[in-house]
């Protein structure tokens, strides 16, 4: 590179190397990549805040604690290729230490979706460490460590199995579908075990990966696998998780019939329910049971607006705003994470909050949604 500069009258000419300017060019990178890295590691740290906040209903908490876990994991994910194991197990420890933030929560009644949402995490991670190119010398460790991601994965999904089967009535009991924010309706639950299964099933096939092709272990994963699907087929046509049932199916055979490890070739993102379109999947009671014909979908978005308008209305008066609060957040609960309802809900419940006098509540909620939906937020000041 050769650069031309004018002092009184004379051409100096200055020769620059090609090595310097890459150096140069790669420290500017460098330090625009840490900027931005300690704006959002500052955001973070806000969000970690406010969930360990005590004085925050549990409900909320542990909602906005699902939704941290599964941003982190989308972080992790979105790293590129070749970054260094060193920096994938800092992230990893970021996302182990965010169930600590709600450790008072472990007895209440979603505190079961926190960790289904960090099993989630484990097995994104097993995925990400079988998919990452290194040396044939590093690559035995890498399964090493892949598989016992996923081993934890898969006994922390059968572990929060078992806590749901206990909240469901047994044929001599009377059930009871609680609409209570802070529980799991029977509905919710039991939508959540079909997920739960099918994610077993996706965890075995990648374990199944992560073995030398053709040894026991192979064949043993991929056989769970095979089982854990065909605990699905009664899954109804209508649902949306059917197409992800057969399309699991359909990779495990084919692997089977291979007869090598390989990752296939079929997308990772079929969508199972609306919430959990994007992998990593996240966990979301509020769309979680399927839906079985047109007419019901119908006759729940016209259930739906009846209950906005109910909650509108209750807005409106200095007298009802507190009831107003508590309609609202029941319709944010029930509604999916960053869906237009659930914006409508979030900002009311902030503008209640105001109203009410409790400005330093409403800071915190509207500062949790900036970090948590960054881009629906600027979508919404625009």
């Amino acid at each position: 590179m050769i650069a031309t500069r004018r002092y009184e009258g004379l051409n100096v000419v200055l020769v620059v190397p090609s090595w310097f300017r890459r150096i140069l060019g790669g420290t500017l990178i460098l330090l625009n990549a840490s900027i931005c890295y300690g704006e959002e590691a500052r955001s973070v740290s806000t969000a970690r805040q406010m969930i360990a906040d005590s004085t925050q209903p549990a409900s909320e908490r542990i909602a906005d604690t699902v939704e941290l876990i599964r941003g982190e994991t989308l972080r992790c994910v979105a790293l590129p290729a070749t970054t260094p194991l060193k920096q994938l197990e800092a992230q990893w420890k970021r996302i182990a230490k965010i169930d600590l933030l709600v450790n008072d929560l472990s007895n209440a009644p979603r505190y079961q979706l926190v960790r289904f949402q960090f099993a989630l995490a484990l097995i994104e991670q097993g995925k990400q460490l079988y998919r990452t190119p290194v040396a044939a010398t590093a690559r035995k460790q890498r399964m090493l460590m892949a598989r016992e991601k996923l081993r934890t994965a898969l006994f922390m999904l059968k572990d929060v199995d078992e806590e749901f089967a206990k909240r469901v009535p047994g044929p001599s009991s009377k059930p009871t579908d609680s609409d209570d924010d802070a529980s799991l309706s029977i509905t919710a639950i039991t939508a959540l075990r079909t997920n739960l299964e099918l994610y077993l099933a996706k965890a075995y096939r990648w374990q199944a990966l992560c073995y030398p092709a053709e040894s026991a272990d192979w064949y043993n994963s991929l056989g769970l696998a095979q089982e854990q699907l065909a605990t699905l087929a009664g899954v109804p046509d209508s649902s949306p998780l059917k197409k992800q049932v057969l399309s699991e199916k359909a990779i495990c055979e084919q692997i089977m019939k291979q007869r090598f490890g390989y990752e296939p070739r079929i997308s990772p993102t079929l969508p199972i329910l609306e919430p959990l379109a994007v992998a990593p999947e996240k966990v979301d009671v509020r769309a979680a049971e399927p839906t079985s014909s047109a007419g019901d979908r119908s006759g729940r978005q016209s259930e739906a607006h009846r209950a906005e308008e109910v909650a509108a209305r209750l807005s409106s008066s200095p007298e009802t705003r507190r009831d107003a609060y508590l309609h609202w957040s029941h319709i944010e609960a029930r509604s999916p994470g960053g869906s237009p309802r659930w914006q409508r809900a979030r900002k009311a419940r902030i503008d209640l909050l105001e109203k009410l006098g409790e400005q330093g509540r409403a800071d915190k909620l509207q500062k949790l949604t900036e970090v948590l939906y960054p881009e629906t937020t600027a979508a919404n000041r625009k």
